[in-house]
């Protein structure tokens, strides 16, 4: 059983979907992955689950220069680092 292979380009909508849908414009990629598997349960027909791998292509599309995300990394005190997706007006 082959998997389909995904289009990176893909990934960038489906994170601008999900954050217009639950009216966001700042989201952490730990909430995106919960809120993204909770909307692909509750409306399967315009949303699915994250796939695996998808967060690191996401990152590494975002890493370059894109005009609807901005890719931002916060640490806390301990060194903790955050990723965090910032919709763009």
């Amino acid at each position: 059983m082959g998997l389909r292979k995904m289009n990176n380009f893909d990934c960038v909508d489906r994170l601008i979907s999900v954050m217009k849908k639950i009216h966001v414009k700042r989201l952490t990629a730990d909430e995106y992955v919960r809120y993204r598997n909770n909307l692909a349960q509750r409306y399967p027909k315009e949303f699915t689950p994250i796939r695996r791998g998808e967060t690191l292509s996401l990152r590494a599309l975002l890493s370059r220069k894109n005009d609807q995300v901005k890719l931002s990394f916060t640490y806390d005190q301990f060194g903790k680092c955050t990723q965090e997706y910032i919709l763009k007006q």
